[in-house]
């Protein structure tokens, strides 16, 4: 085989590689847009529920529904816990400047080598930036129905 048969293959790999990498690093720009959505809504309901707490609170001494009338500071509360789990801090497998300097700066591996070992660890950063949010999805939907729920509380007892 010649060289340039054996290049050619490599070649085409990495302007492959190269193609994909291009294309995670839009992906992992979406993905951490996603994350900066959910955190603005968590944060969005743990204020909301300290107006609904705010507005509720003078209203209990007054409610002639006695123990109900802590509902709906109860479910806000709760609302805000799930808020709060959205926000709490997650590990994310990310690289790390330093460790990737020390180990490629002076390595005898190839340029695809580096490319190859670039590419996966960006998926396997969005990878794990997908899961962070998933598991947050939930507890983000239950904070707003939680949320709206406090609100309706009140008003539906005061209809009774």
């Amino acid at each position: 085989m010649s060289p340039t048969a054996t290049a050619q293959p490599e070649s085409a790999r990495l302007l492959r590689i190269q193609a994909l990498s291009t294309e995670l690093d839009a992906q992992r720009q979406f993905v951490v847009d996603r994350g900066k959505t959910q955190e603005t809504k968590a944060s969005f309901v743990l204020v909301a529920v300290g107006l609904v707490a705010g507005i509720s609170s003078p209203r209990l001494a007054d409610s002639p529904f006695g123990a109900i009338g802590l509902l709906p500071i109860a479910i806000a509360l709760v609302s805000a816990t799930m808020a709060v789990l959205v926000l709490w801090p997650r590990w994310v497998k990310v690289v790390h400047a330093e460790n990737l300097i020390l180990k490629w700066v002076d390595s005898t591996e190839t340029q695809e080598a580096l490319e190859d070992y670039l590419l996966e660890s960006k998926k396997d950063e969005i990878k794990s930036r997908d899961e962070k949010y998933e598991k947050s999805t939930p507890h983000l939907k239950w904070a707003f129905w939680l949320l709206l729920f406090s609100v309706a509380v009140p008003r539906w007892c005061s209809k009774r």
